[in-house]
Formats: C-alpha cells, structure tokens, sequence
C-alpha cells in the first residue's frame, strides 16, 4: 500500500506535467499568431487568427476572367486556401464581382473555376485581389 506522502508526491507530478503540457501548447499557438502576424515565413503554411484554414504559398500564373471584360487577364497566384485564393493582378477588380479562374496556359477546354472578390487592395504597381471559391453550379462548368 502507498503512503499518503507518496500519493501526494505522484498527485503533484501529474499536475507539474499537466501543467508543463498545457503551457507549452499555448506557447506553441502565441508564437503561431505572432509569425503569422508578423507576415513573415511565405514558404511555409501560415495561419492567422481570421481564417480557419492554413494559407499555402503558390506563385503560379493564372488567368482571371472579369465580366465585362472582352478576354482574361493575366494574374499570380500568390497563395491559396482551401476556400480561396490572393491574385496578383495589373488592374483592380470590384469587390462583389463573380470571377472565373483558372491556372494559367490552361488548355482551351479546361473548365474555369468560380469565385467571388472579397477584397482588392494597391499591392506595388498593381493590386492584391482576395478571391473565395465558389461551389460549382450542378451539371455547370
């Protein structure tokens, strides 16, 4: 049988470790906010406190498809999520507009994805534009 002194030993190194466990972890997710605050660190995931999902960097060529106009612009796509994506392009973009995207040199027949613009911000000699996917529309492109 154990002692009450050897019990209140084991009873104060289960709480030690609990709370070393738990103040590791927040320590883990404060440097998170903080990095992702900071803006720094691209080439890797990176969340931040507004989203629910980790941005990815892309940097890959994309064309965007703004209604109205004649033919799609070339863009970047500078990261994406999950449910969206940040463009780089030349010209803004209305908020609110419904655009299609696709991956740049795409083939002709490729199907164009849907989005909607969130946001569009100057962004050096061009604009940032914030894009949310759009579900696809049932037996639509």
């Amino acid at each position: 049988m154990l002692s009450v002194t050897t019990l209140t030993a084991f009873a104060l190194v289960a709480a030690a470790v609990l709370v070393l466990v738990a103040g590791r972890r927040l320590w883990v997710l404060a440097q998170a906010k903080a990095h992702a605050a900071s803006g720094v660190g691209r080439g890797d995931a990176v969340v931040d406190d507004r989203r629910h999902a980790a941005r990815f960097p892309a940097a890959m060529p994309a064309e965007l498809f703004v209604p109205g106009e004649a033919a799609p612009r070339p863009a970047t796509a500078l990261d994406r999520t999950p449910r969206g994506a940040r463009l780089a392009t030349a010209a803004p973009v209305p908020v609110g507009a419904e655009v299609r995207l696709r991956a740049g040199g795409a083939p002709a027949d490729m199907p164009w994805g849907r989005a909607v613009v969130r946001w569009c911000r100057p962004a050096g000699d061009g604009y940032h534009v914030g894009c949310e996917f759009a579900p696809p529309l049932p037996g639509g492109d």
